[in-house]
């Protein structure tokens, strides 16, 4: 179509978008011309089930509801058109500056830029949900990290071996989060596409439940209480998925995942799906055979024990409230810092080293809880880092004990 109708169009979004934008909505119109074409810039508030966007390099023009055109502009130079596509269905979202990090766009060659572009395309067309340049600060329970070149959320996993393969046929680097509760990313934040299984469906069969990597472990919980069923009261409170208990073999309270699960299902890069018995899972203290293969989790079957309702919830509560008493909730964390040594905890001796409240930059050692190293307010990756790093060297030196980090460094 014309210039002129193309303008006209874009006029009339900006007019629907003002008409009908929350006023939660973060919004800011920053407009520039290159080559005829707006940039209609917002920022990342409430959705209400708009689509609205726009970023330098990828830019996102909304037509109507769900129906998106993708002006892909060149990276180097000035911006120019070199193509427009319609898609209907998936979602595209805006990444923000937040916390003070950025990504120059203009460092990523057009080629590269070009591969991204066709993964994007691929999950747009499979109904998935993309997010450019998305700051994984506001992602992870740290509240710290750089952005994502792509973040992807899967919410159909059937559609995820096309996606895969895509990914591995262009050579585009892949990582995958899930709630990310025990993760530490890196400032600069990470290149490629980062995956999110959010399909989160959770299913009863007698004593068994099979749930989805992206369900939150909380629901899961829960639906085996509404079961009746007992062996998960452990998990209640554990701010991750399945997926992600099944990666870390998650525990608390003398009880872990590697207990009440019988089976897990998972796909390679190549969309080979494979399923595995308790006993192929290599679970062991904070680990799984999934360190090791490079597979993305799908689901998990678990088998519990029937139980009176009032009693499971009974063990829920107790746990949530010991958790809510001794450990420092109220700041963001990745949880546990560091994984329990043997015959010993890593709080404690934290504590005897005398580093309770010891800080650097923005990140803490708990004064609740020395196990934790807290985020103040304003930390970032490296602070935590050579936080980290300085507990390690002291306890060692005080205690001759080496700390072995829980958290997993991402970036």
């Amino acid at each position: 179509c014309s210039n002129s109708s193309k303008r006209a169009r874009r006029k009339e979004w900006r007019y629907r978008e003002r008409h009908h934008r929350n006023e939660n909505t973060s919004y800011r119109e920053n407009y520039r011309e290159a080559d005829t074409t707006y940039l209609d810039q917002f920022g990342h508030g409430n959705m209400n089930g708009r689509n609205m966007f726009a970023r330098t390099g990828l830019t996102w023009h909304v037509t109507e509801k769900d129906h998106l055109s993708l002006d892909l502009m060149g990276m180097m130079g000035s911006p120019r058109r070199t193509n427009v596509i319609d898609y209907t269905g998936g979602q595209v979202v805006g990444g923000i500056q937040q916390q003070g990090y950025t990504r120059n766009r203009t460092t990523t060659s057009s080629g590269q830029m070009l591969i991204y572009s066709n993964v994007l395309n691929l999950a747009l067309e499979l109904g998935f949900n993309v997010y450019e340049n998305e700051p994984l600060c506001t992602r992870t329970t740290f509240k710290i990290g750089g952005p994502a070149d792509l973040l992807i959320e899967c919410q159909d996993t059937s559609k995820l071996p096309l996606l895969l393969k895509k990914i591995k046929d262009s050579k585009t680097p892949l990582s995958v989060m899930g709630n990310g509760s025990n993760l530490l990313v890196c400032d600069s934040g990470i290149k490629g596409v980062v995956l999110v299984i959010s399909e989160d469906s959770v299913t009863v069969s007698g004593d068994k439940i099979v749930a989805s990597a992206g369900a939150k472990l909380s629901k899961l919980c829960n639906v085996a209480l509404e079961n009746g069923l007992s062996g998960l009261e452990f998990g209640f409170g554990i701010p991750g998925t399945v997926g992600g208990a099944v990666y870390m073999n998650a525990g608390a309270y003398g009880g872990e995942i590697k207990q009440v699960i019988t089976s897990v299902t998972s796909i390679t890069r190549n969309g080979e799906i494979i399923t595995r018995t308790v006993d192929e899972l290599e679970l062991g203290y904070r680990t799984s055979i999934f360190k090791r293969e490079d597979e993305v989790i799908l689901s998990a079957e678990f088998e519990l024990q029937p139980d009176e309702k009032e009693t499971i919830k009974s063990k829920m509560y107790d746990f949530l409230c010991r958790r809510k008493d001794k450990q420092p909730l109220e700041f963001p964390s990745a949880g546990s810092t560091f994984k329990r040594p043997e015959g010993n905890f890593a709080g404690a001796l934290i504590e005897q080293s005398g580093l309770k409240g010891f800080s650097i930059g923005g990140a803490e050692v708990s004064t609740k809880h020395a196990g934790f190293v807290i985020n103040r307010g304003n930390a970032t990756c490296e602070d935590v880092k050579e936080l980290i790093k300085h507990i390690q060297k002291t306890v060692f030196e005080k205690t001759g004990v080496m700390l072995e980090t829980e958290v997993i460094y991402l970036g």
